[in-house]
């Protein structure tokens, strides 16, 4: 299955495509389509916008999420949880796990307003391939997460990085985040002393580096 240009004739094949569907297969079966997914990345410098509709849940919800993790540099997935009773769990872990969104929408409610902000939030155009380069400080050993996943405006993205050094105190710094080969903004500030603020902050980014590691190593196991 190839993209195809959005115009009044495709839009009708994708109609009628989703008129012939039947979903009666009495259980909701994930992980095949999207290890599909995972398999036929989107091509270099571009991102992929998915959508997905459940009104169940599925048995291997863990492994479903960690696949779905795997592809977060080039993939966002945007759940619909449909109904009575959608797995919260996996809705919500879908769309966490790829920086995307999530919506219930409750039984006998219009799904318009709903469809339309999940739409609007995914035509966003992003920035992939982008990078933090430091200077004024020892090289940095680690960042969490290594790749920048796709950025969207308006959305919030945290990046952890470590360095061989904690000599801090009246450093200036410059930040440059670079797209390619182009600078797209930079900052220059002057660091303090982080001692006597305790330990938050290296618990943060050393918790999400063990989760990098951790789902590094659950991909391995499933690849």
């Amino acid at each position: 299955m190839t993209s195809v240009t959005y115009n009044e004739e495709t839009a009708k094949q994708a109609e009628r495509l989703f008129n012939s569907m039947q979903a009666d297969f009495g259980g909701t079966e994930l992980l095949a389509p999207l290890q599909y997914l995972k398999n036929n990345p989107p091509a270099n410098d571009r991102s992929r916008q998915i959508f997905i509709l459940t009104d169940g849940e599925v048995s291997n919800t863990n492994e479903v999420i960690e696949l779905c993790h795997s592809m977060s540099s080039t993939t966002r997935i945007f759940t619909f949880g449909l109904g009575h009773s959608p797995s919260r769990s996996l809705v919500k872990g879908l769309a966490r796990a790829t920086n995307g969104h999530f919506v219930f929408i409750p039984p006998g409610e219009k799904v318009d307003t709903y469809v339309g902000s999940q739409l609007r939030r995914a035509l966003k155009p992003s920035i992939v391939n982008a990078r933090l380069e430091w200077h004024g400080l020892s090289s940095s050993i680690a960042q969490s997460p290594d790749m920048i996943p796709p950025l969207y405006a308006n959305d919030r993205v945290l990046i952890y990085n470590m360095f061989d050094s904690d000599e801090f105190d009246q450093r200036t710094v410059q930040v440059n985040f670079r797209v390619r080969c182009k600078t797209i903004s930079s900052t220059t500030f002057v660091l303090h002393d982080i001692h006597h603020k305790g330990d938050t902050i290296r618990r943060l980014a050393a918790k999400a580096m063990i989760q990098q590691l951790q789902h590094m190593r659950q991909n391995d196991v499933t690849m």
